[in-house]
């Protein structure tokens, strides 16, 4: 096989198993080689085509010309006692952030899946980028092996909640999630994964009857119309009544609860009259509300919630009935927590 430009050569990391046998029998090999090279990558952690001691020296030769295998490499690495945050540079010179949220049950990766987002989301760090692209399958997947093999162990979730907007990159994230689920290859599991979206109500239809049991979370931060074009762009396209007859169609479908998150914005959208809309608009459904506090970003003019108005808040809704957590947002003292990941190497963030 003649030598491939990097241009043109296959990411391995972009191909599903059934991919990887037909460009394989192409070459002339029988499907089972794909299997192997498959469990190479996403079940011993291969680092190259050299350490795939079982094929045969002349197919190594082979993928090496033709495919391209690295995974993505780390340009900046922030760590505090929670989180990690890992600031990809890509091919193209692009960078995007992930970030290793540390439990005791287990690590959560938080994935990115575009460079940039379009939204414009003003309490988001992501959201006053411009947009730069979408990311492949591939870049997707790669961040997931890139983390555990920092690490040194598996994750026991993976959300789809770092830069970007999934649905945006519909065709892209549904690929990588079928991927990552593949149980000839990494073999994860579709429960311990949750697709977040800021409300993009098409694809929350297909999601739902594409999409098997991968969680699905919402973006909800306001209780009105009004407040929610205020502070998500979006909800000028999908208003509040469409959002939820998708998410309600959601549950529907897939017998699955629906998760609902709420930046909790002080003087913004904490107000009494925001519980009680909450309260009216989500008890009595299969859905489950997650309030985390606003995370401070540059630029923008809002603040955190005092901790006694957070707890009043989260409060009223148990009171009420309502299924609610309060979560942490691990990672702030490095800018990894909810809303402040921005695509910046350590150099870039300094200025």
């Amino acid at each position: 096989m003649p030598a491939t430009s990097p241009e043109t050569m296959i990411d391995l990391l972009d191909l599903s198993l059934d991919e990887l046998e037909t460009e394989l029998t192409v070459l002339g090999e029988r499907a089972f080689r794909a299997k192997q090279v498959y469990a190479w990558v996403y079940q011993k952690a291969a680092s190259d085509f050299e350490a795939m001691s079982d094929l045969p020296k002349a197919l190594r030769e082979r993928l090496s010309s033709g495919f391209s295998f690295k995974a993505l490499e780390a340009a900046d690495v922030a760590k505090d006692k929670e989180a990690e945050k890992a600031a990809f540079r890509l091919g193209d010179g692009s960078v995007v952030e992930s970030v290793r949220i540390q439990a005791k049950e287990g690590d959560t990766y938080c994935l990115s899946t575009q460079v940039g987002c379009d939204l414009s989301c003003r309490f988001c760090a992501s959201g006053q980028m411009a947009f730069q692209r979408n990311l492949t399958a591939g870049e997707i997947v790669g961040q997931v092996l890139t983390l555990q093999r920092q690490s040194g162990q598996r994750p026991a979730h993976l959300v789809y909640m770092g830069m970007g907007e999934p649905f945006l990159n519909y065709t892209a994230t549904m690929k990588s999630l079928s991927i990552l689920q593949d149980a000839q290859g990494y073999g994860f599991g579709a429960r311990r994964i949750t697709v977040s979206t800021a409300g993009v109500v098409p694809e929350i239809y297909r999601f739902a009857r594409e999409a098997g049991q991968v969680n699905l979370a919402v973006s909800l931060h306001g209780t009105t119309d009004t407040k929610r074009q205020e502070i998500m762009p979006i909800a000028r396209v999908y208003d509040l009544r469409q959002l939820l007859d998708a998410a309600w169609d959601y549950t529907q479908t897939t017998g699955r609860r629906i998760t609902f998150e709420y930046i909790l914005i002080r003087g913004v959208n904490d107000s009494h009259h925001d519980a009680i809309r909450l309260v009216e608009m989500l008890k009595g459904k299969l859905a489950h509300l997650n309030v985390i506090s606003f995370n401070p970003i540059p630029g923008t003019r809002y603040a955190r919630p005092k901790r006694g108005e957070f707890e009043r808040f989260v409060g009223f809704l148990k009171d009420n009935g309502l299924p609610v957590t309060p979560r942490h947002s691990a990672g702030r003292s490095i800018a990894a927590a909810c809303g402040q990941l921005a695509g910046k190497l350590k150099e870039e963030r300094s200025r």
